[in-house]
């Protein structure tokens, strides 16, 4: 049984449809007829002051922060220029964070890298026993990151020194969240394909409860109010408590999902498999709306600001929808699928595409301001701090792009 609609959305959503001439005969998943009853709620408040952006010089995690809204603050340089590139030995599908001027990434070659932002050159680097393609996540002093063969890894950030691992049942593919629980302990919220939501005390590496789904666990806990949200690919959106793991609600999403939820206040975005990109509130477990282009599933996390939710397609394209109704706003036509999730920063969009190309589109209409072909599929989430946005490709090559380097001055003429 797919989530109720609310009856705005619905009707707007058919009118849209019949516009187009793009009314199926069937009922379109997450649009179940006969829904319960329910007043149009009001125009959506902005986001709430806990969803502010990381500070200019961090990016703890891949979509930013525990509401995984993928907003950088700042603005990038008015040129951007290739600063440097570092090479592992495989492919690139983790997502960079940054701290500290340095970088962290995972590869396809079971390695966990640290680099100088500013340079590129290694600081570090730690083996694990498979590959890594989670994204790592920053909590406190450790870097945390979980791999294929079902490990979850703590790092120490200055030495790349394994702290404590924890082996769950499955492979780790997606990024881990960092929360406080009441009591003041700090842990580790990571999804595993063992169908399990795993809390783990980041002072001991101990499990402090976990939470069991019906199918793989792909992307990353959202966190916010003392709630936790996460997609599963038994079709669900999970709303369990931050305290103990205990269900609060469990929503349709009408098929898979695939990637991380996007929590603002009592709004969850989150793309499926069904060709829909879904705005969810977590509080009564209602559809607010449904945004469905073509028959191309979403697997990019959306990126939403106070006005605008922004996410890839397997059609090739970038999507700007208006948060408050779901309407579209714009599209922007790439040469492959894409998967990689876009971050808003300033009046900008930074998105990689399958093609090969990362893409810095303007916010208001998606007109491209700066291309960049790195040569190879991207598949990662750029990486913004400092003036500096990093992202890796599945030719194994992470780079680096900023502002020139300033022309060193020449020494006057002795006289």
């Amino acid at each position: 049984m797919n989530a109720p609609v609310r009856p705005a959305a619905l009707l707007g959503l058919m009118a849209l449809l019949l516009a187009s001439g793009a009314l199926a005969a069937e009922t379109e998943p997450g649009l179940a007829p006969g829904a319960p009853a329910a007043e149009p709620k009001p125009a959506l408040p902005p986001r709430p002051p806990d969803s502010a952006p990381p500070p200019p010089d961090t990016w703890p995690h891949y979509r930013g922060g525990p509401q995984q809204l993928g907003v950088a603050a700042g603005v990038l340089p008015a040129e951007l220029t290739l600063r440097w590139t570092f090479e592992t030995g495989d492919e690139i599908r983790s997502s960079a964070v940054i701290a500290g001027g340095r970088v962290y990434v995972g590869s396809m070659d079971s390695h966990v890298y640290c680099l100088d932002l500013e340079t590129g050159a290694r600081v570090w680097s730690f083996e694990a026993g498979d590959a890594v393609e989670a994204s790592p996540t920053l909590i406190g002093d450790a870097v945390v990151v979980g791999s294929a063969d079902g490990v979850l890894h703590a790092l120490d950030q200055k030495t790349g020194a394994e702290r404590w691992s924890l082996t769950t049942g499955a492979s780790i593919l997606g990024a881990a969240q960092g929360a406080r629980l009441p009591d003041g302990r700090r842990v580790a919220l990571v999804g595993s394909y063992d169908n399990r939501l795993y809390a783990v005390d980041m002072a001991t590496g101990k499990p402090v409860w976990t939470y069991t789904t019906e199918n793989y666990l792909h992307g990353s806990p959202a966190v916010q109010g003392g709630r936790v949200v996460i997609g599963g690919c038994d079709g669900h959106v999970h709303v369990v408590r931050l305290s103990d793991g205990k269900p609060i609600r469990k929503i349709e999403a009408g098929s898979q999902v695939g990637g991380s939820v996007a929590l603002s206040g009592e709004l969850a975005c989150v793309g499926n498999y069904g060709n829909q990109m879904l705005s969810l509130d977590i509080t009564d477990g209602l559809v607010d709306w449904s945004y469905r282009d073509r028959n191309f599933p979403y697997f990019s996390s959306a990126a939403v600001d106070d006005t605008r939710v922004v996410f890839g397609g397997r059609d090739k394209r970038v999507h700007a929808v208006s948060r408050e109704d779901g309407k579209p706003l714009w599209t922007f036509a790439t040469r492959g699928k894409v998967d990689g999730s876009p971050v808003i920063v300033g009046h900008e969009v930074a998105i990689g595409s399958a093609d090969g190309r990362l893409y810095i589109l303007n916010l208001a209409d998606g007109n491209p301001r700066y291309t960049y072909d790195l040569g190879s599929a991207i598949q990662a989430t750029p990486a913004i701090a400092s003036g500096m946005l990093v992202i890796g490709a599945a030719n194994g090559k992470l780079q680096a792009f900023g502002p020139p380097v300033p022309a060193p001055a020449s020494n006057p003429p002795a006289k």
